[in-house]
């Protein structure tokens, strides 16, 4: 055990093995940050916890004085993640929950949302599904408050593709989309049981289609 001063200010305090830095220890830093925790060949490597000067801190694995392994990083706006660490960032699985009270749980590639994740907001609404460099990207479901659900393609964080969304009426469409709208040939199904197939351009019927009452009575033409 020992202590050494560097002329920058920086102080440790602990155990040294062949002049190094070497099992426990504690750096106090010439900036104001602080690595407590175990150390080999003079590198933060093992267990410890790192604090910043805004209060911010990371508690958890550490190699070659980087973030690695598994740990948890707490800002200090109140957010926190806990799960995987490589290089100094997030990537593998873990948990993120946002200063606004929202939740992430899923997979993470270099500090971004990446691969199979939930989002949870506040105020109830949930994505579940793939994500791609942070964004909803892939096959997902999205569900609103109110009971609204779509489950399909997205694609730059926007419906695009195949997709079916359930109305809280109990409305149905099924077809494509583009851009969180109803673009291309689909299907809906109204709460009386009436029908259209046929064309869609943002979001409204246009084009060709058959529109089929719940009598049975039919229309087939164009909309416009």
């Amino acid at each position: 055990m020992g202590t050494f001063k560097w002329p920058s200010g920086s102080v440790y305090t602990g155990a040294f093995r062949n002049d190094r830095r070497h099992e426990q220890g504690t750096m106090q830093y010439a900036d104001g940050t602080q690595y407590t925790g175990e150390w080999r060949n003079d590198k933060r490597n093992g267990t410890g916890e790192f604090t910043w000067l805004d209060g911010s801190r990371y508690e958890g694995d550490f190699r070659d004085d980087e973030m690695h392994g598994n740990g948890t990083f707490t800002w200090k706006s109140g957010a926190s993640y806990t799960g995987s660490w490589r290089n100094n960032k997030k990537n593998g699985k873990g948990t993120m929950k946002y200063k606004d009270g929202s939740t992430y749980e899923g997979g993470w590639t270099n500090d971004k949302r990446h691969g199979e994740g939930i989002m949870t907001w506040t105020n109830g609404t949930q994505y579940e599904g793939e994500f791609h460099q942070d964004v909803k990207d892939g096959n997902g479901t999205y569900t609103w408050p109110n009971g609204c659900q779509y489950v399909g393609d997205w694609a730059q964080g926007k419906r695009t593709g195949h997709g079916i969304c359930t109305y809280p009426d109990g409305g149905q469409y099924e077809g494509q989309f583009k851009n969180n709208l109803k673009e291309g040939r689909g299907i809906f199904t109204f709460k009386d049981t009436s029908t259209y197939i046929g064309d869609w351009k943002n979001d409204l019927k246009e084009g060709k289609g058959i529109f089929t009452w719940a009598d049975g009575n039919k229309f087939s033409g164009e909309w416009k």
